[in-house]
């Protein structure tokens, strides 16, 4: 009998029993008793699944090596697979010895290793989730302590270990429902009523590209769910795409014709309102070819090329563009340069039709990205919201993981394009991803910024950035992206295990109404992002389609 995924609406969850790590025990106890005898079997499986999960925990992520491998993770949280840090050697030390204490039992564990830098693997055997501080000192011949090297404080996180809960609604229906409760949006009606996109009716149109490139792709894809809707959601795609056209930066201006990131006085879009992030216009470019496909609508395929003319006019000599522009003067605003993997989407939209003229631009943006954050694992966070920090402050995975899948989909660009991937998907869950709790210290949360999680807490869950360590559902989405792209190529039962329970959680959050909320925790005051919602209906209806 093989582990049962599928969802069962005979299954009633106790709440807190279950929500605070997936505990076995727990599990089998709210399983009907004619069920019980099939689902040992499955136990059996699950504990396969957590083994090779802790053992893979073992291996490092991308470990830095001085003068040749950049170290990514000076200002990291916490992680999941074994660490390497930036340590320097210490004169006269011919050895080091690493020595972890929990900050909250004192429990201590030692190594000893080589150089400072080395993954910390014996240590990350021999402890548990938890909050830990590490100490590198150096050691002469005698074994005498002749230096201090390093210490950090950081989270361990838990790896996978189910089971987790299931969900009550097929990832279809939950799907589904969270597009027709956009459809049907209060807002979204006065837009189409009144043809504009106002913060007035919804604060979060203050960013018209990103919200309104993501409800385009909300009503093509309900269009292809709902024969009742069909035609209204193609309309009222149109009506976002138009509005988008037509408040786009006017003609003269060297970004003259690309969509808008900020509107109105509304959160940062107050002090924002002539710069455009340049992540977002490629959202809404996107957007519009699907628009194009699905309604047999040329004209905004024809603007999309519109704005892949305006990038490549833009492009700098090294492939990438700024990551933030001022439209009214012309002029870039910081050194941060936008991970496009969008542009190469878009690039080969139009390749694929016979534009050959798009070829060297696509070409230099892809050796952007192979040599510069694959390299580098700068994967610094690029929202709207966020203002832009130095490298590694910062870090997201959502780039991260687009890299992957488009690196899975296009290997002949790059030589072993599973294991770059893989290594991607891997930071991305070393980093953002909790499959279960962990005691953190109040002090050391505040310090590390990461997000207070209470005991009635939903697993697993994922976290944004880090800057802002909240579990949000988009960022669950990204996790699921990752899982889902490696499993298509290996069939591994234990991605396809990460990838349906974090799809369970997803639909497990999902109200009545279909609305899908954005924050997974206690504090959240703030309401759903139609984006956010979006973006997990679309990944839910590609988990229909890749585990169906």
């Amino acid at each position: 009998m093989k582990l049962e995924y599928g969802c069962s609406s005979s299954w009633k969850m106790n709440r807190r029993k279950f929500l605070q790590g997936g505990m076995a025990a727990a599990f089998a106890s709210m399983i009907p008793g004619s069920l019980r005898s099939e689902t040992r079997v499955a136990d059996a499986e699950m504990e396969e699944l957590n083994r090779i999960a802790w053992e893979e925990s073992l291996a490092a992520v991308r470990p830095g090596v001085p003068g040749s491998q950049p170290f990514w993770n000076g200002h990291a949280h916490g992680f999941l697979y074994t660490p390497a840090f930036d340590f320097p050697e210490v004169a006269g030390a011919i050895s080091y010895r690493a020595e972890v204490t929990n900050e909250i039992t004192q429990k201590k564990c030692v190594m000893t290793m080589e150089k400072p830098w080395q993954p910390i693997t014996k240590l990350w055997e021999e402890t548990q989730p938890g909050t830990w501080r590490l100490q590198v000192s150096g050691l002469d011949a005698a074994g005498t302590v002749c230096g201090e090297s390093g210490s950090k404080v950081f989270v361990r996180r838990p790896a996978f270990h189910g089971p987790y809960a299931k969900s009550e609604v097929s990832f279809r229906d939950a799907a589904y429902k969270a597009l027709e409760n956009v459809f049907h949006l209060p807002y979204i009606k006065k837009m189409v009523e009144t043809n504009e996109a106002s913060p007035a009716y919804y604060n979060h149109f203050c960013y018209p590209s990103k919200m309104l490139a993501a409800f385009i792709f909300a009503m093509c894809e309900y269009s292809q769910l709902s024969e009742v809707d069909r035609s209204a959601a193609l309309d009222y795609a149109c009506v976002a795409a138009d509005i988008l056209i037509r408040t786009s930066v006017p003609n003269g201006k060297d970004l003259a014709q690309l969509p808008i990131t900020y509107q109105g006085d509304y959160a940062v879009a107050k002090e924002h309102n002539h710069q455009i992030m340049m992540n977002y216009p490629l959202d809404v470019a996107l957007a519009f070819l699907e628009l194009a496909k699905a309604g047999n609508l040329p004209q905004y395929e024809e603007r999309a090329q519109v704005i892949l003319d305006r990038y490549c006019a833009l492009q700098q000599e090294d492939g990438t563009w700024f990551l933030v522009y001022d439209w009214v003067q012309g002029k870039p605003v910081g050194e941060n340069r936008l991970i496009a993997v969008d542009f190469l989407h878009l690039a080969d939209h139009f390749i694929a039709k016979g534009d050959e003229k798009y070829r060297i631009f696509h070409t230099k943006c892809l050796q952007s990205i192979l040599t510069g954050p694959v390299q580098t694992f700068n994967w610094s966070a690029q929202f709207e919201d966020a203002a832009p920090e130095p490298a590694y402050h910062n870090q997201a995975k959502d780039m991260a993981v687009h890299v992957a899948r488009y690196l899975l989909k296009h290997p002949e660009y790059v030589t072993d394009a599973f294991g770059v991937a893989q290594s991607l998907v891997r930071f991305m869950e070393d980093q953002f991803v909790l499959w279960g709790p962990v005691a953190v210290p109040d002090d050391v949360r505040q310090k590390l910024r990461f997000h207070y999680i209470g005991p009635d807490q939903l697993f697993p869950l994922a976290q944004e950035q880090y800057a802002y360590m909240r579990p949000i559902n988009a960022s669950a989405g990204d996790a699921i992206l990752g899982f889902l792209a490696l499993y298509e190529k290996t069939n591994e039962p234990l991605l396809k295990a990460k990838a349906i329970a974090l799809g369970n959680a997803l639909v497990h959050t999902q109200y009545a109404n279909g609305e899908l909320p954005t924050y997974w925790d206690q504090l959240a005051t703030k309401g759903t992002w139609l984006n956010c919602q979006v973006y997990c209906a679309r990944v839910l209806a590609e988990m229909d389609r890749v585990l169906s």
